[in-house]
């Protein structure tokens, strides 16, 4: 199995084409297989869609330091990602989807399967634009709201 630390990667793998302030598209090829990024950063919302495919099992290691909720989804996979970060251990199966509440620096990592086109959507909200939504439209946030109230820390719903 491959181990990558996905900040490494960024800073000497990858060809990243900004198109204008905090939007951008990042691409990384080797030996491994692939990986296509592509993000959208509005004020307090970031939206991402993740594209990958690796010849041999990879894990991705990475760390989540901005509080946040996440909101993600995975679109296609034949074998699942396996996530674990320190409370959670979850493998996603197509067609899952997920909350994470990010309060304070997470440490992590993503298992890729080998020979498995991957597909992620999400979108990123700071906290602060969390409970202003959720505040504004409670019919759609309430059971979001009370389980990040109850919990302030990294979950999954």
């Amino acid at each position: 199995m491959r181990k990558m630390d996905f900040n490494k990667i960024v800073e000497e793998d990858v060809v990243l084409s900004r198109r204008d302030e905090g939007n951008f598209n990042l691409s990384l090829k080797n030996e491994v297989g692939n990986i296509q990024l592509h993000v959208k950063n509005m004020k307090e919302i970031s939206i991402y869609k993740w594209h990958s495919h690796f010849s041999e099992s990879t894990q991705i290691y990475g760390n989540a330091s901005v509080p946040s909720v996440r909101f993600y989804a995975l679109n296609q996979s034949n074998s699942g990602v396996q996530m674990k970060m320190k409370k959670i251990d979850l493998t996603m199966k197509q067609g899952m989807f997920n909350v994470l509440f990010i309060d304070m620096e997470e440490e992590g990592h993503d298992l890729f399967r080998e020979n498995d086109h991957t597909v992620f959507s999400g979108f990123f909200v700071s906290s602060d634009r969390f409970l202003h939504l959720a505040n504004t439209y409670p019919e759609v946030f309430e059971s979001i709201l009370n389980q990040y109230q109850r919990d302030k820390n990294l979950e999954v719903l």
